[in-house]
């Protein structure tokens, strides 16, 4: 068992050699002094915050105990943490790894590894994420400072990603920096050009999905006009819209079935007993000179008070989150579909709990300096992607995909340092004859 999990990490690493071979990816370092190719050092990070390194000095030490593996990625010997350090923040643009990123995922689609599984369309959910590892100062110009009613003023980096939800495996197929004179409202249009200029005419997503930070008619019209459907949360920032959604939806909670919902009650992460509804309603068409806007749904999530295996149990309303969508009558994503659809965009928040969790971003930033901050945060997110690549693809058996985050990474640094000739012959022999 042991033997095969480390052969699929390595068949990983070998067959998606191009996500740290960073080709395309421009140097910004003179060419006068320079000992290090760029890709070995990137590499050389990914490889290092895949296999828990939770400092550059760490990374140094782990690049000197790896096997012969880190020979195929360029990195002949330990990497200086210096050599590090200084590439991390001065040797490579922020916009060279996103359009990495970017390339990176149209090989994935190519591969076929992201064609919609858990949902009849492509959906795709955008979210912002604070990096809290900067609070102490502003490292660079795109912090923002935040002033408690009660404490310290401090600096926070804000993100704009996107992860594509429709799919088994839930990778980030992008990232944007909110710069600290807007947030995510206002960084939405940019962001969204991004996703449009690589994915748009790809079929990766149909569907954007966010929550109500990002919803304006703007931003609402702009997602319309390029041909995608959107479902937007909808809270007091949008008071008039949410007033007659209201208005439409209560009459619908207080006398008729639901259109869709859960089946039986689950246990969610909190040990509480859930269920989930969802209705709809068409009449708000057109409203407030929304001329795209066709529908308004809320989905009500109850609570049962007690083991729902021995009645009687109280059940209680936790809450309603209403949405607004340009989605016809007729689309596909309707009924369960958009009730679970509305569900899983809370993986973009599961992707934001791995990155904190498990790959400690916002605690361990490796360097502030220059663009040290957005590059390690963009080289986390590649990371990220290859380890539920390797759980969700290259560990097939179910049991290998329930493996904690932690375990995953266990077995990413056990073949980084496995030296076992017969396998390498055995790989070299498989890409040879792939190539």
């Amino acid at each position: 068992m042991v033997k095969r999990r480390r052969r699929a990490v390595k068949k990983l690493l070998l067959s998606r050699g191009e996500v740290v071979a960073f080709g395309g990816v421009q140097d910004r370092r003179k060419r006068r002094g320079r000992r290090w190719a760029l890709a070995p050092i990137l590499a050389a990070i990914v490889l290092g915050i895949m296999a828990k390194a939770r400092s550059i000095r760490e990374v140094e030490d782990k690049t000197e105990d790896m096997g012969s593996l880190r020979s195929r990625f360029g990195i002949r010997r330990r990497v200086p943490r210096s050599t590090i350090g200084r590439v991390a923040a001065r040797a490579v643009a922020p916009s060279e790894l996103q359009a990495h990123l970017g390339r990176t995922i149209r090989a994935e689609q190519r591969r076929k590894t992201l064609v919609p599984t858990e949902l009849p369309v492509g959906c795709v959910a955008l979210d912002g994420k604070g990096i809290r590892s900067v609070h102490r100062k502003a490292v660079n110009a795109d912090c923002q400072e935040v002033h408690p009613q009660d404490g310290v003023p401090y600096y926070k980096y804000l993100v704009f990603r996107a992860v594509l939800m429709s799919s088994h495996p839930k990778l980030c197929i992008g990232q944007e920096t909110v710069p600290g004179t807007t947030n995510e409202m206002g960084c939405f249009a940019k962001f969204f050009g991004w996703l449009l200029e690589w994915f748009g005419r790809s079929g990766l997503f149909e569907v954007v999905f966010t929550d109500s930070g990002s919803t304006s008619k703007d931003n609402a019209a702009l997602v319309h006009q390029a041909n995608k459907g959107y479902v937007l949360g909808l809270k007091e920032n949008q008071p008039e819209l949410l007033r007659e959604t209201k208005r439409l939806l209560v009459p619908q909670l207080q006398g008729q079935s639901p259109e869709a919902e859960t089946a039986g009650w689950e246990k969610d992460h909190r040990g509480r007993w859930i269920k989930r509804q969802m209705w709809r309603t068409f009449e708000i068409a057109g409203y407030l000179d929304w001329p795209h806007l066709q529908q308004a749904i809320v989905v009500r999530t109850l609570q049962r008070v007690g083991d729902p295996k021995h009645a009687p149990c109280k059940t209680a309303v936790v809450e309603d989150r209403y949405f607004v969508s340009n989605l016809a009558a007729g689309h596909r994503l309707k009924g369960e579909h958009m009730l679970r659809a509305i569900r899983q965009y809370w993986q973009v928040e599961e992707h934001n709990r791995v990155m904190d969790v498990e790959l400690e971003e916002d605690d361990l930033p490796y360097t502030q300096v220059g663009d040290g901050v957005p590059v390690t945060t963009l080289l986390r997110v590649l990371a990220a992607n290859l380890l539920a690549l390797l759980r969700d693809v290259h560990l097939r058996a179910a049991e290998n995909r329930q493996l904690p985050w932690r375990r995953v990474r266990d077995l990413v640094w056990q073949a980084l340092v496995a030296d076992d000739p017969e396998a390498d012959e055995l790989d070299l022999a498989e890409t040879a004859a792939a190539s």
